[in-house]
């Protein structure tokens, strides 16, 4: 999973030590994963506009678990990850997801809203959809096209279809919920 916040040493009045920062960075996320590498990237379209990348090994992701083959773990996360884009917030960092971001913030999301236990969650889509993309920078890093939007659909318990709507910034721009019905009565 790649995660991308804005470098809050880089042209701020308020200067703020860029190690102290990163330390804490690799703090809040350290309950993802215990190997976080940190890069710098620049998102700038004309004037520089540097950002810091943080790159997590997490388990979950690279075992190609799915969310319906560790139900428990995926919310577990989902709910961490709440808490850091919290944390983000706080700091007054912007900030960019990457899929595996939207679908823990789609998890999250989910739980905040079913009226019912989740016993099944099974994420059918996901499709991303770019503003815009840099050819010049390398491919398959989230700084290659930061800004865009997740689409993505779950089916819960086998009875709701969620979709939802998911910025790269790491906001919930819509959620929408339909029962699961039989084909004579879907209008």
């Amino acid at each position: 999973m790649q995660i991308l916040v804005s470098d809050p040493s880089y042209d701020h009045e308020d200067k703020v030590d860029r190690s102290q920062f990163i330390a804490e960075l690799r703090e809040q996320l350290q309950p993802f994963s215990e190997k976080v590498e940190i890069c710098e990237g620049d998102i700038g379209k004309g004037a520089s506009d540097p950002v810091i990348i943080a790159i997590l090994a997490w388990t979950l992701f690279q075992s190609g678990k799915s969310i319906e083959e560790n139900l428990d773990g995926w919310i577990k996360l989902a709910k961490r990850f709440g808490s850091f884009l919290k944390w983000t917030v706080e700091k007054g960092l912007r900030r960019r997801i990457d899929e595996q971001g939207a679908s823990l913030l789609a998890t999250k999301t989910i739980l905040d809203q079913a009226d019912e236990p989740i016993q099944a969650l099974i994420r059918w889509s996901s499709v991303f959809i770019p503003f815009w993309r840099d050819d010049f920078v390398e491919p398959g890093r989230i700084d290659h096209a930061p800004d865009g939007l997740f689409s993505q659909t779950y089916l819960l318990n086998n009875n709701r279809v969620f979709v939802l709507v998911i910025k790269s910034t790491g906001f919930v721009e819509s959620i929408n919920s339909y029962p699961v019905l039989d084909w004579n009565e879907f209008r």
